[in-house]
């Protein structure tokens, strides 16, 4: 088990970002501002714990991840992770790919199947909502939507419900392809953005890792 410290408030982006359109959780926290106080503890299977921690005391909320994270996921590895309002943050690095953030947020207070339903298109429909956003501050010169699907995924003999919207954007002459994922596991929304070149993107191997993420949560504990 992975025991997480939060900070009450608002859910704010991590300080990486390739491309510049794109900043942490989605468009919705374009200043990368993080909250007044964190303390994270990760176990990775590979990795040792790391922490993180602020100078200035604050009212925190704290929940344990009932699994380990992987530090490698096919050929995309683990490079970096944080505390960021109730989500714990973790940027994974690898070939071809512009950005790859997932967001474990803080359990569900209710379990539902309808609930968990209602909060996964929730936070759907808030990336869809912040396009324009990032139109209006010049974060991307034009976009346009791909596809929108449903995408569980079979977890050995469970299956892990799921959403995924993508969009294609350019930014000068440079475009690329960015996917959002929701699933809810284990009582918890795992939302991971996926950003990568518009170029061949239909057969990019990194398009595996939101599937293959959430096996090897499932299958290590």
């Amino acid at each position: 088990m992975t025991h997480v410290h939060a900070p009450l408030g608002s859910h704010r982006g991590p300080r990486r970002f390739t491309p510049p359109a794109f900043t942490g959780d989605v468009l919705e926290c374009p200043h990368l501002y993080l909250g007044a106080c964190f303390l994270l503890t990760i176990a990775s299977l590979s990795a040792p714990p790391a922490a993180y921690a602020s100078q200035d005391s604050a009212t925190r909320v704290s929940f344990t991840l009932p699994f380990r994270i992987p530090a490698q996921v096919g050929s995309l590895r683990l490079a970096d992770s944080t505390m960021v309002g109730e989500a714990v943050v973790l940027s994974y690095d690898g070939p071809n790919v512009a950005q790859l953030h997932v967001f474990v947020y803080a359990p569900l207070r209710d379990t539902s199947q309808a609930s968990v339903r209602s909060a996964l298109m929730d936070e759907v429909e808030s990336f869809k909502q912040s396009l324009p956003v990032g139109l209006s501050r010049g974060w991307y010169d034009v976009y346009r939507f791909a596809f929108e699907s449903e995408k569980s995924i079979r977890a050995g003999d469970v299956v892990v419900p799921g959403h995924a919207v993508a969009i294609a954007f350019a930014r000068g002459e440079s475009t690329f392809v960015s996917l959002v994922y929701v699933h809810a596991f284990r009582g918890m929304l795992i939302k991971t953005r996926l950003t990568i070149p518009e170029a061949g993107w239909d057969t990019n191997a990194a398009l595996t890792f939101p599937g293959q993420f959430i096996e090897q949560l499932a299958s290590v504990r």
